[in-house]
């Protein structure tokens, strides 16, 4: 279990004790049906969890993308969400991913400008397990390191050291803005002041501030104090190992923490609160044609050497149930539920094309193999 600094090591400010004050924050722009389905979902599991507290989608329209800002997609939305539409945030200079997918990630930024005392935001590709509610009692900022210092050792809730994060354009460390605590300021005024200058600089990145993740470094030197957010709280889905172009098997370059989660389902099942589908490496959606029992086997046949513990399986399965979950809520009416059928069908047709025409049973195995370039032929990562 993770351990949790005392609150006197906290130095605890003065925090509201209402819920009315806080709210569970989340942001969705683009017209992707994955992206919708995330959204509903991560609402559907709030709501189970902990209804007390208010739960807001940032909107974004895009303007050239149909988006879900209108008609039936947006009516399934404010089933589970308070929708607030916000402009887009474009800062395509700060991004170095090649396919610019990080180019509008800034529009989080958005949720500093909401009136409440403590906001608890999410990205959408997450699965929650449990209550998130006691990360409200973290003081804010905080988030899961990410960088070359050391976190396993740290308590949950314990200060960063601003060593930790480096020079600016650095790239030492940052956190993870999967799963972040944050503190709009109060006054209205100082409010709208704070997010216009916020929003004001992203807009004076050059390329010299540019990576994979601006947004997060560019939080981490604009705040200052952050907490640690225990692995638990933003459990990243990977293997525990790789096998790269020459066939070498290489070990995930996560912190220890990460690996002591569990040595098993059983195990992580007890510790892991919240997955994370972070990265390009593995998508939920990418199963969506499978029952959730089919969906977890095919994962566990599929990374049995790779992923030992089963932790991707485990991730992948409950992300399916929880899907279909989702569509037996009681605040769908039937013309929603067939609104949001019409995505998972969309999704289901793709995800069968693909595993149709781009897999192929293994030579050595007769498992599930795309093709490998190394070796010119149909071959699993796991032969």
């Amino acid at each position: 279990m993770p351990r949790r600094a005392s609150p006197a090591a906290w130095n605890s400010c003065q925090q509201t004790d209402a819920s009315n004050n806080d709210a569970y924050v989340a942001l969705l722009y683009g017209d992707r049906s994955e992206f919708f389905l995330y959204a509903l979902l991560l609402g559907h599991h709030l709501s189970l969890f902990d209804a007390t507290r208010t739960r807001v989608l940032l909107l974004a329209i895009d303007p050239g993308a149909a988006g879900f800002g209108h008609g039936s997609n947006l009516r399934c939305l404010r089933r589970l969400w308070s929708v607030q539409m916000v402009e887009l945030v474009d800062a395509a200079i700060a991004d170095l991913t090649a396919s610019k997918r990080h180019r509008y990630v800034f529009t989080k930024l958005q949720a500093f400008g909401l009136d409440f005392a403590r906001i608890l935001f999410f990205d959408l590709d997450i699965l929650l397990r449990q209550d998130p509610s006691p990360l409200f009692d973290v003081p804010a900022p905080a988030g899961m390191y990410h960088g070359s210092w050391d976190r396993t050792p740290r308590a949950h809730g314990s200060v960063i050291p601003l060593a930790a994060f480096g020079e600016r354009n650095s790239r030492k460390g940052c956190v993870n803005a999967g799963v972040l605590r944050i503190d709009p300021a109060q006054a209205a005024e100082r409010r709208e002041r704070e997010l216009k200058h916020m929003l004001r600089d992203v807009q004076r990145l050059t390329r010299e501030d540019a990576s994979n993740l601006p947004e997060q470094y560019f939080l981490v030197h604009r705040f200052k104090t952050w907490r640690h957010l225990h692995v638990g709280w933003n459990c990243e889905v990977y293997p525990k190992y790789y096998v790269d172009e020459d066939g070498a098997v290489i070990r995930c370059q996560l912190p220890q923490d990460w690996n002591d989660l569990g040595d098993s389902q059983e195990t992580l099942s007890r510790s892991v609160k919240i997955f994370h589908f972070s990265g390009e490496w593995m998508h939920p959606w990418w199963f969506v044609h499978l029952s959730p029992a089919q969906g977890g086997a095919a994962v566990r046949r599929l990374l049995q050497h790779r992923d030992p513990r089963g932790l991707a399986a485990l991730a992948i399965e409950e992300w399916l149930q929880g899907l279909e979950d989702m569509q037996d809520n009681a605040a769908f009416g039937l013309e929603d539920r067939e609104q949001i059928k019409a995505h998972v069908d969309s999704l289901q047709v793709t995800t069968r094309a693909w595993w149709h025409s781009h897999t192929q049973p293994c030579i050595s195995c007769f498992g599930m193999a795309a093709w490998n370039w190394s070796h010119c032929t149909y071959a699993c990562e796991e032969c």
